[in-house]
């Protein structure tokens, strides 16, 4: 059976279980990037991992594109909507047509409507600038697709031809209709994208047609696959073509020549392309939505003379994949995937190496090293100079010198025109310099120096007749070494052994673990591309590092990319002469080509809700009054690379300088003071942050209007007009000093009432006369506490403060008094360390003032306890008990915890706090 070769892996998506099979109607992206999706179960959206519900429409929506920081949605129906800010709002526009089938964007808020049945319009905002149909000149109203040219030159391709226009101020100008008649290969052109300098646009019937420098041709023959639906760039000279016939066709453009050829059938039909920033193309169907994998990736499947555990060594020769499973070495033809047999070793081939003579060096276990020739022959090795290695496990070469690793050392040799000679040169091993006679890979750089991975030795380059050892710091110089390769720059990059990857340069190592974004540490290969990207292959399946970003990429089943498993061979890869790179997999070979432009996987964020006790606030609001102070801010992170690996932090300045991890996707402040803050949440995809996305809002809490600049100038004015006004003034100040020190003898006098109160001497006595009774040491006791506690409470009442642990002392007094009346029912919990005690200060009986309110208003009994926990938290003593409210509130309910507000007002601008939070009453008290 032939198997379709190089085909792009591909996945379909399941958007919601609510959504109907088959009800895409529509796909773009919103200004931040972010996918968006019209289905008839309504529209969602995607940053990278599972679909979000949007909102719901009764109309079809056909066309979605971002202008001015909004998103403009074209319908069916032939209106115009603006979805922003979580609203649907529409256009009236008097020009339009039967259906929206394309929106472009021009710059700003200018942009391009295409009609069935109505033309083109040009649009600003929410007005339309101008109208071109069949009355002043266009081909035909009805209009598939709208694209850019060069410079200021537009593309729309009609029913009657491809249209060349352009835009003047705020008219539209007709250029050039270019039809049958002028060379193109279908009249009704259904899509297009810009191609050196023109278009390559897309017929009904006849496939694809390039115009450029004003002439249409260079038609594509042959073309067999239905209409063209749309058309995306893929790499340099490449196109992905989507036909109603469910075909996938790829296209290359070379000069005035468009040649294709079948990608890969998703037996449905496909209507629109979109490209995402990392490179996937979402392909919209008749049965849903697919997912592409980069254009750069692709899927070589093999299902004959193939299994990925007998898999033994690989190598590009005589313009083929070559592969060898066992003694077995076949030959994939790339176009159809299938394999050929073309050579038997007596013994299990472990590597090879294909030389620019056209000559496949193959190493064996127990046979040495053999070579094969263009026309298929192997030949036994006759060398002038004995061979040490029998068993080989790595081949390379420089020039015409081969360089082969064994269980011995290496041996490097010249090889000879003839076929299948050679000349033994010298041994390299532990005795010469290498340190270890075990070489997991040979591999030459492009200055001539031999880097050879070693077990026990290392990393050791051999240049200039001299080995050097290039230890890795903080890393036990990494004796084990299991792959190693440079970089299109010139970086030397290895595997140490389960430890990750390590690359040198200037002098310096950088060192990738999982912290840096690499899912797995037992590296198998290293494998460079021409464009500076490593495929890295490990137990877990590839990443692919990206220079620019200093990050990885992972391939996984999310794209399509079935990797159950990869080779369990070290440095089991290939690379053929235009630099692409195989790698085998479970279903044949990945193949990371090197021709394409590199996507980027940089990720985004964007704040997308900020709510104000709950209620989202309006888009562009950041001005709010003193009262307005809870933020909830929601942010999503945006990457289509690797969604799931994404790392958010967030800090609020003015609030906080100290950044947040976080895993969620929200952050809340409340009881904000007035003041001028910025929220900024980053996310990265590794956790040591080499790469960040930021997105800020900034926003103002006003100050209250008596203690704003003005109301205190307009005061001083005042004041300063009469001497009678300034002295009422001061006269206001010295009474509200007199308030306070009121306030301070009252919150005394209340203090001493509830403590003398006849009520509080009641059960005191009664407990003592309860213990005389049961225990007389115990009522002795009793009554020494007892005693204590009222004289330290008459001496400390006359101080302004007292130290933390002389209040310390006065609590553990009442608290005696208090358990001898509860016992377990009041579990009473003290952690407030010894520095704390000796050097701060707090205001007297504070402590003893929160246990008592703590028992006076919560149910305290066997059945239910009531525990009180005390302890000291940065420049606080915290104070929080259980809620368990009695049925009947005891009189004066709230007035000592008042006074004690009050009471910490004279010494400073330091507030007592309390709240209730998770069914505890917290109150926290400055520490002085």
């Amino acid at each position: 059976m032939e198997v379709r070769g190089q085909q792009p892996f591909h996945k379909g998506i399941v958007i919601s279980d609510e959504v109907v099979t088959g009800s895409v109607s529509a796909v773009g992206h919103d200004p931040n990037g972010c996918l968006l999706v019209a289905t008839a179960g309504g529209v969602f959206t995607s940053s990278g991992s599972a679909f979000k519900f949007l909102f719901k429409t009764d109309v079809v929506i056909t066309a979605i594109v971002p202008v001015a920081g909004k998103t403009l949605l074209g319908f069916a129906d032939g209106t115009l909507r603006w979805w922003a800010g979580g609203t649907l709002r529409q256009i009236d526009m008097s020009a339009t047509g039967e259906k929206v089938n394309d929106i472009l964007l021009l710059h700003d808020s200018t942009y391009l409507v295409a009609f069935g049945m109505g033309g083109i319009v040009l649009g600003s905002g929410d007005k339309v600038q101008d109208v071109l149909t069949d009355r002043n000149g266009l081909a035909d109203d009805y209009v598939h697709r709208i694209v850019a040219g060069r410079g200021d030159t537009l593309y729309a391709g009609t029913d009657a031809g491809l249209v060349q226009f352009r835009v003047q101020g705020s008219k539209l100008q007709l250029l050039h209709t270019f039809s049958q008649k002028e060379g193109l290969h279908d009249n009704i052109v259904r899509a297009m994208t810009p191609c050196k300098g023109g278009v390559l646009a897309g017929g009904q019937r006849n496939g694809l047609s390039l115009l450029c420098s004003g002439i249409a041709g260079a038609k594509s023959s042959d073309w067999e696959w239905g209409e063209v639906n749309d058309i995306v760039k893929a790499g340099a000279n490449e196109y992905w073509v989507a036909t109603s016939s469910g075909y996938l066709i790829e296209a290359t453009v070379n000069e005035r020549i468009v040649a294709t050829r079948e990608l890969c059938f998703l037996e449905k039909p496909i209507k629109r392309l979109i490209t995402d920033r990392a490179g996937n193309t979402w392909c919209n169907t008749a049965d849903g939505l697919t997912l592409l994998a980069p254009p750069y990736l692709r899927d070589l499947r093999v299902r004959e003379h193939y299994s990925l555990k007998q898999l033994t060594a690989m190598s590009y020769f005589n313009g083929s994949l070559v592969y060898a499973t066992g003694n077995s070495i076949y030959a994939v033809q790339q176009q159809t995937g299938t394999a050929k047999l073309i050579g038997k070793t007596r013994e299990v081939v472990t590597a090879m190496w294909a030389d620019t003579n056209k000559r496949l060096w193959i190493g064996t276990l127990g046979e040495g090293i053999l070579c094969m020739t263009g026309d298929g022959r192997i030949h036994t090795i006759s060398c002038q100079g004995e061979l040490s290695n029998k068993h080989v496990l790595s081949i390379a070469g420089i020039g015409d010198t081969l360089w082969i690793a064994g269980l011995g050392g290496v041996d490097e040799v010249l090889s000879l025109p003839k076929a299948g000679t050679c000349r033994f040169l010298r041994q390299h091993s532990k005795r010469t310099g290498i340190g270890s006679d075990y070489i997991y890979q040979l591999y030459a750089d492009r200055k001539g120096n031999m880097l050879m991975a070693t077990d026990g030795a290392g990393l050791c380059r051999y240049a200039g007749g001299r080995y050097e050892h290039i230890a890795v710091p903080g890393r036990q110089n990494e004796a084990v070494v299991y792959s190693v390769a440079e970089d299109a720059t010139g970086q030397i990059w290895i595997a140490p052994m389960h430890k990750g990857l390590a690359r040198y340069a200037a002098d310096k190592w950088s060192l990738y673990d999982k912290g840096s974004g690499l899912n797995d540490l037992s590296v198998s290969a290293i494998a460079p591309l021409p464009d500076g990207r490593m495929v890295v292959v490990h137990s877990k399946g590839i990443d692919e590092y990206y220079p620019a970003e200093d990050g990885f990429r992972h391939y996984n089943r999310r794209l399509g990319v079935d990797i159950d498993s990869t080779s369990g061979n070290l440095n089991c890869y290939a690379t053929d002469s235009a630099g692409n790179v195989y790698i085998p997999y479970e279903h044949g070979f990945i193949i990371f080509r090197a021709t394409c432009s590199v996507p980027d996987i940089r990720p985004g964020i964007k704040i997308d809700r900020i709510s104000l006790f709950s209620e989202t606030i309006s888009p562009g609001r950041n001005s709010f009054a003193a009262q307005e102070n809870a933020f909830t801010f929601h942010f999503t992170g945006i990457n289509f690379a690797n969604p799931d690996r994404l790392h958010y932090r967030y800090k609020l300045t003015g609030f906080s300088d100290e950044w947040i991890e976080t895993s969620d996707q929200s952050a809340t402040y409340p009881q904000l003071p007035p003041g001028t803050y910025t929220f900024v949440v980053q996310a990265s995809l590794t956790q040591d942050r080499r790469r960040t996305a930021e997105a800020r809002y900034s926003f103002v809490i006003r100050t209250p209007f008596w203690k704003e600049p003005w109301f205190v100038l307009s005061a001083l004015l005042v004041a300063g007009v009469a001497v009678v006004l300034v002295v009422r003034n001061r006269e206001q100040k010295l009474k509200q000093l007199a308030v306070l020190e009121q306030e301070k003898h009252n919150y005394e006098y209340e203090y001493l009432k509830s403590q003398v109160n006849p009520h509080f001497l009641f059960n005191s006595l009664n407990t003592l006369a309860s213990l005389i009774e049961e225990d007389e040491k115990a009522a002795t006791e009793y009554t020494i506490n007892l005693s204590d506690f009222y004289r330290n409470l008459l001496s400390y009442n006359d101080n302004e403060l007292i130290s933390v642990g002389e209040e310390m002392e006065l609590l553990k007094k009442y608290v005696y008094i208090q358990q001898s009346r509860f016992g377990s029912a009041l579990d009473i919990n003290i952690k407030v360390d010894e520095d704390t005690r000796k050097n701060r200060k707090i205001v007297p009986m504070a402590m003893q003032l929160l246990v008592e309110n703590a028992i006076k208003h919560n149910v305290v009994s066997p059945s239910s306890p009531l525990r009180v926990d005390i302890y000291a938290e940065q420049e606080w003593i915290v104070v929080e008990n259980s809620v368990k409210p009695k049925l009947k509130k005891e009189k004066g309910a709230g007035l000592g915890l008042k006074n004690l507000v009050k009471r910490y007002a004279i010494h400073g601008d330091r507030r007592v706090a309390h709240f209730v939070s998770d069914n505890k009453f917290i109150v926290k008290i400055p520490l002085l």
